[in-house]
């Protein structure tokens, strides 16, 4: 489509003059809901004419329309003149499986302001185009339309238009948005729901072609009795008594490797969660993947390639490629790879191939391949399954991939858990009473035990009524600075041949909901079926260690100086020369994380956390609670970014009750 095209200097008009108006701004932010990057970011606007918000629908860097909006007007909505039907949003689309069919611009806004991929219709909810179907092929379609009559009738219609093309939920927002015709907007700004509590909805709602889920459907789980809690706390308590009396140094990575086993025991849990352990050759790192080596539930492979997911081998039939394939062996299943170092040490397109291939099936939603040998083959599906690896220290190269493509690997560095300096620790390991293959057996034992008295429970339906909302909140706080730690900082020129930097990141809303789903199987490990404060540790220090090995030890440094770094500082922590300690200075302000102080010369002479980081050294990790600092924090925490307005900053027009043409 070329013609009906607005000059995108209309749009622009529109978004300066908001821009230019604080009062205007202000109440739009507090009445819509819309951060300030969301608002630059998509070019929201005011028309003064038509006393009506603008929205630029621009895809492809051409705009095809300029919505203007007024509630208390009718039509609500203006369009262009002559301007046509289209889905707002189609270019954002092909780098995502899961993508959001939202009913209108605003909802459309709101789930990308929370870290979804969406797209609308720009006729609204009933005029969905048939052309569009062969967008959504292979993906995930989340149809989240308004609680009303016609927002059911015009999903099901969308439903029935992509059936067999795609995977289909249909998001029912009454459990929340009780009000008829309430939307996503809603949801997101009246209700005060977060990115995690949506995802959640999402992954609990049934697909519309699969009604009833494999393994882990809702009316098989059950709800923990207080006799079962107790039950599985002794055992628990078996298991650490057990694995200290063998491996103390070991038993925090060993409850953070059970914590994600058990998510294969949760109701709902469908995202694979994957952690490397990353430790010097001939080090402990493989120990604690070894322990659970003998568990029904382990799929163990010395040696593994990601090609080996799903096979392609000219030399063998489909009949034999089909036994041969990995991916459906790992369903409900944990993979141990005790050493993935030579995946790691790849340069090149086999390293883009091997990531991607990666990406893909840690989505948890199958993964196909083509290939000239054997065309199109491979699974799709539901194929949750988590993974525990080992591996040497990663290459920069490698955390500069996983920034661009959003890899969903964690990581847990164990060296130093053996301190190399301890003679005395040392010594007991080597001359205790047990050899280390009597502790391994030991170990497995005990191991062995604890599995199987959870699976000889039904799966665990979570209590999430029942969740600290304090701690849900902190868990998405983590997710922020991680998204943050793991971004790629990149430069070019300018038009004017001025250097820029941008920060590339992946979006936080995956994260969360993978440190959820970890906060939870620690929660069950502990014998509880709800999220608390007391998974909060488990959480820190995954996400601490999960980012380049010169950020972990930054952010670490700045959570024990109080949230502040001078330059030599960061030299003596990074064992580094003034040049690279300026250099991750200027990074961490990049990033947004730390405030940049100059010095004498106009050289940065120190860092220091930015206002909304300084929850790090504010509430230490598993330390007392601070809800007065939290409440205070309400916009940080994923419910509506960007700040809350005065209402003497409210501008008359903007008022509910007076909008008036």
């Amino acid at each position: 489509m070329t013609d009906n095209i607005i000059p995108i200097e209309t749009a622009k008009s529109y978004h300066q003059a908001l821009m230019s108006n604080l009062k205007y701004l202000a109440a739009i932010q507090e009445q819509q809901g819309f951060n300030l990057d969301t608002i630059k970011g998509y070019m929201i606007g005011f028309d003064s004419v038509s006393k009506r918000i603008t929205f630029a629908i621009i895809n492809e860097g051409i705009c095809y329309n300029i919505k203007k909006y007024n509630s208390k007007l009718s039509p609500k909505y203006l369009n262009s003149p002559g301007s046509k039907k289209i889905l707002w949003g189609v270019d954002t689309m092909l780098e995502s499986v899961q993508v959001l069919i939202c009913a209108g611009e605003k909802d459309r806004l709101h789930a990308i302001q929370n870290g979804f991929t969406a797209v609308s219709c720009t006729t609204g909810e009933g005029n969905w185009d048939n052309s569009w179907n062969e967008l959504f092929k292979d993906k995930e379609a989340i149809i989240i339309y308004d609680n009303d009559e016609a927002g059911r009738n015009g999903a099901l219609k969308v439903a029935e238009s992509l059936k067999g093309i795609c995977r289909i939920k249909i998001i029912d927002l009454s459990v929340v948005c009780i009000e008829d015709k309430e939307d996503l907007q809603d949801y997101f700004h009246k209700y005060k729901k977060t990115a995690v509590d949506l995802q959640q909805l999402i992954d609990s709602t049934d697909y519309q072609e699969l009604l009833v889920k494999p393994e882990q459907e809702l009316k098989d789980s059950i709800v923990l009795t207080e006799q079962q809690k107790a039950g599985l706390f002794g055992v628990f308590q078996g298991v650490q008594g057990k694995i200290n009396n063998n491996f103390p140094e070991l038993w925090p990575v060993i409850k953070i490797c059970m914590s994600i086993l058990l998510q294969l025991r949760i109701a709902d849990i469908t995202n694979p969660f994957s952690l490397m352990l990353v430790g010097q050759p001939s080090g402990s790192k493989t120990t604690p993947i070894d322990i659970f080596k003998e568990l029904d539930l382990a799929y163990y492979a010395d040696s593994f390639t990601p090609a080996a997911f799903v096979s392609n081998n000219a030399s063998r039939s489909e009949e034999q490629l089909q036994k041969i394939d990995m991916l459906p062996k790992l369903k409900g299943k944990a993979l141990l790879t005790p050493e993935l170092s030579t995946i790691f040490s790849k340069d090149g397109d086999q390293l883009l191939n091997t990531f991607g291939i990666l990406t893909r099936v840690l989505d948890g939603q199958g993964y196909t391949t083509n290939t000239g040998a054997h065309g199109q083959r491979g699974y799709e599906g539901d194929f949750m399954f988590v993974w525990l690896g080992a591996t040497t220290p990663i290459k920069q190269k490698i955390w500069e991939i996983m920034g661009n493509m959003g890899a969903r690997i964690f990581f847990y560095n164990i060296t130093g858990i053996i301190d190399d300096d301890d003679t005395e620790g040392i010594y007991k390991m080597l001359h205790g009473s047990k050899s280390y293959s009597e502790k391994m057996k030991d170990s497995r034992i005990t191991i062995k035990k604890y599995f199987e008295h959870i699976y000889s429970l039904p799966i665990i339906k979570w209590n999430v009524d029942q969740n600290e909302k304090m701690a849900i909140k902190r868990i998405i706080q983590y997710a922020q600075l991680l998204a943050k730690l793991r971004a790629v900082i990149s430069q070019h020129k300018d038009d004017e041949g001025n250097i820029e930097a941008t920060a590339m990141q992946e979006k936080p809303l995956r994260l969360s909901v993978l440190l959820a789903n970890l906060a939870k199987g620690h929660a069950l490990l502990c014998a509880r079926d709800y999220i608390s404060w007391d998974d909060i540790p488990v959480i820190h220090e995954v996400a601490i260690n999960s980012c380049p090995p010169k950020r972990m030890q930054l952010i670490k440094g700045l959570i024990a100086h109080n949230g502040r770094l001078s330059t030599k500082d960061i030299q003596s922590i990074l064992d580094s020369s003034d040049k690279p300690a300026l250099n991750y200075m200027r990074q961490f302000e990049k990033l947004g994380i730390c405030r940049l102080e100059i010095g004498i010369g106009s050289m940065p002479s120190a860092i220091e956390f930015q206002e909304k980081f300084k929850w790090l050294i504010e509430s230490p990790p598993g330390g007392q609670k601070t809800p007065d600092k939290l409440n205070d924090q309400e916009n940080l925490l994923g419910v509506v970014p960007g700040g809350r307005i005065a209402e003497n900053n409210t501008p008359d027009w903007m008022e509910d009750d007076k909008w008036t043409e």
